[in-house]
């Protein structure tokens, strides 16, 4: 546990004590996890893609799809998985540097109950997805926005692909499907 240890282009060392211990794999040595926003404080989501928005206001702790008017039963589950859409987010990897300029999915700008607004974009790389995070916020966010803006916003972020449609669905996504159990010819005897 003792070491001897010196700066470059100085003749003097010192006598160190203390150990480091590192995981042999780089990818633990990095902070996996982005936000952790809790769903009961989103207010408002707002998702761009394909085209289309698709605008939603939480009323009694659940999201309702307020535009567009006209739309299939959708699927709570689906629903809640977007309200929980920045609770626990965590990475794969994680790159510094600008959004990349080919590939984008969609945005969804997620806004809290304090005025907090998180905006994630959406790009496909090949077989990756990564995702980009602007955060703002005035009044009673503004103190928390510039702290997660700061920690998120010089980063794209490899996510798991499983989250594009918690992140960035399409309407489709959000409805509900037929129960395989009822459609005909899957009638057990």
């Amino acid at each position: 546990d003792e070491v001897f240890v010196r700066q470059p282009d100085q003749a003097q060392s010192w006598l160190a004590q203390g150990s480091l211990s590192v995981d042999a794999d780089p990818q633990l040595w990095m902070r996996r996890d982005i936000l952790n926003i809790d769903h009961a404080r989103i207010a408002h989501v707002s998702v761009q893609r394909d085209g289309t928005t698709l605008a939603f206001d939480a009323k009694d702790g659940k999201l309702t799809m307020v535009a567009p008017n006209a739309h299939a039963p959708l699927d709570d589950d689906k629903l809640d998985d977007l309200a929980r859409g920045l609770e626990q987010l965590n990475c794969e990897d994680v790159v510094p540097g600008a959004a990349p300029t080919t590939g984008g999915i969609g945005q969804t700008v997620f806004t809290t109950t304090n005025g907090l607004g998180v905006t994630v974009r959406l790009y496909q790389n090949g077989k990756t997805m990564l995702a980009r995070f602007d955060v703002t916020g005035d009044g009673a966010a503004k103190a928390e926005a510039s702290a997660l803006e700061k920690r998120v916003g010089p980063w794209t972020y490899q996510l798991a692909t499983w989250k594009e449609t918690a992140l960035v669905p399409r309407l489709t996504d959000l409805e509900k499907k037929p129960d395989d159990k009822a459609a005909p010819g899957n009638v057990s005897q």
